[in-house]
């Protein structure tokens, strides 16, 4: 019986692997949605000595919408920083592509459209 199972296991012909290649994830692109509104941040950030560049953690679900939004560097105004994640909620996305089929994808975007 072992003699059996010890020839059935080194007569079986292996079946050739194919490696699969790495699949093609495309990253979304975003197709439209709101800019944060310079007026707005000017107004509610008047006399902020101390600004910059936000840059936000986007989750961007398989339908291309925002799902959510993550402050990782404020501007150094807290209400400037709402007014860009409430911008950023606004956008739409061709959705990221995984061989073809809708993903969910998380990037990071650095919000460069404000004016001080």
């Amino acid at each position: 019986m072992i003699a059996a199972l010890l020839l059935a296991a080194v007569t079986q012909t292996p079946v050739p692997s194919r490696l699969s290649p790495t699949p093609a994830l495309v990253s979304p692109v975003r197709t439209s949605g709101e800019s944060p509104n310079p007026t707005e941040i000017a107004r509610k950030c008047h006399g902020v000595r101390d600004h910059g560049v936000p840059i936000l953690s986007v989750k961007v679900g398989s339908d291309g919408v925002v799902k959510s939004t993550h402050v990782l560097r404020s501007c150094g105004c807290a209400a400037a920083d709402q007014l860009v994640v409430a911008a950023v909620m606004t956008w739409k996305y061709k959705p990221a592509t995984s061989n073809g089929q809708p993903v969910p994808f998380s990037m990071t975007v650095t919000v460069t459209d404000i004016l001080w």
